[in-house]
């Protein structure tokens, strides 16, 4: 066995020569991945916190003022049906503070929906 010839592998054929084409040229496409710091983060997070409470502040600013409106119409009722109303009468009425009832009565007053007569303390109003 040591005697024996040491074989070599095949030698490889000649292919036949392909006509080359020229590779098609592809644009390299490349995608740039934004970085994104935690500061861009924190502020997208902070404008999203300040739209949800203008949204909230406006919501509540709109009911504010419908119940004041609302007040105002139940009130100019009561005075009509009153005859002449004080500002005790609105406190006990719409169950506000003596200063709502007095800013109450004074834009009906300024409004000219309510006249008032006397002055102070003893003011009185009617329709």
């Amino acid at each position: 066995m040591a005697d024996e010839p040491i074989q070599q592998p095949p030698e490889p054929k000649p292919e036949e020569k392909q006509e080359e084409k020229p590779a098609e040229e592809t644009p390299e496409v490349k995608k740039e991945v934004p970085v994104i710091t935690q500061e861009d983060v924190d502020k997208q997070i902070q404008e999203k916190l300040k739209e949800e409470q203008d949204k909230r502040r406006k919501l509540a600013n709109e009911a504010r003022a419908k119940k004041k409106s609302d007040n105002l119409e139940k009130l100019l009722q009561f005075a009509k049906e009153k005859k002449i109303i004080t500002n005790d009468d609105v406190r006990d009425f719409l169950h506000v503070s003596q200063s709502t009832a007095t800013n109450y009565l004074s834009e009906l007053v300024k409004s000219g929906r309510l006249k008032r007569e006397g002055q102070r303390g003893g003011s009185r109003y009617s329709e």
